[in-house]
């Protein structure tokens, strides 16, 4: 039978006093970037809770999430933990002149969960691609995408 409830997923920079109000409603946490982040969720997450490892695939400062270089240690290290589910990685990519201009960091993005794969990891959900550049992201193998100001609008100021 199918559940009609929402699956509220969590998308963000997580800070480790925050947990405690995520964990109880989130199915799954897009930006898990660090061991010692992923080790607080797996000890306060009452149920087993997925966690896709955020990913930097262009190096860029403003940005959050692992290295490419480092993220499959990452999620072997998380792979092991109780009360956390490893399910894929997470990407955003720098900002572009053009959409399609992002899809070699989607590219890139899709051969790390594939050597993740390769490697027995549970690399399957792709969260990557938003509503300028989701097309792309598609394209380029994304499971989830990211597309809030195609349905809400764009952010006032903030």
């Amino acid at each position: 039978s199918h559940d009609p409830s929402p699956e509220w997923h969590f998308i963000g920079r997580l800070q480790k006093n925050k947990i405690k109000y995520v964990v109880p409603w989130a199915t799954l946490i897009h930006t898990v970037d660090s061991l010692a982040l992923a080790q607080a969720i797996a000890q306060r997450s009452p149920h087993p809770i997925g966690v896709l490892v955020q990913v930097n695939v262009g190096d860029d400062p403003a940005k959050g999430g692992v290295s490419s270089t480092d993220a499959l240690q990452l999620c072997e290290q998380i792979d092991t933990l109780t009360g956390i589910e490893l399910r894929g990685l997470m990407t955003m990519p720098p900002a572009t002149q053009s959409p399609q201009e992002a899809s070699p960091f989607f590219q890139a993005l899709a051969d790390l969960a594939a050597r993740g794969r390769d490697k027995g990891l549970p690399t399957h959900e792709l969260s990557m691609g938003m509503t300028s550049d989701f097309p792309y992201a598609v394209a380029e193998g994304a499971t989830i995408i990211r597309v809030g100001t195609a349905i809400f609008g764009p952010r006032g100021p903030q």
